[in-house]
């Protein structure tokens, strides 16, 4: 039996479930797991809302925000402010 042969009987015994580190796991179908049971809504907006909205974007510190993320910060935002 040559040494190869031996080191790899060695290894396969010697790991958690006998198996070569570099296995695949198998991948599930479908789409992947969203960050939570949140519920869509759709919404339709004019263009000079959106140019707003896209405004307000632009001057955010770091990196801007993508339209929908930026239309529900300006929704928390206001909602904060009406508590007051």
């Amino acid at each position: 039996m040559a040494v190869g042969n031996t080191w790899n009987l060695w290894y396969l015994g010697h790991t958690s479930r006998g198996e070569w580190p570099m296995a695949k796991k198998s991948k599930k179908p479908g789409r992947p797991r969203t960050t939570g049971p949140g519920e869509q809504v759709k919404l339709r907006c004019h263009r000079d809302f959106l140019a707003a909205v896209d405004e307000w974007r632009t001057r955010q510190s770091g990196e801007p925000a993508s339209r929908p993320k930026a239309i529900m910060q300006l929704a928390w935002l206001a909602l904060l402010d009406a508590r007051k």
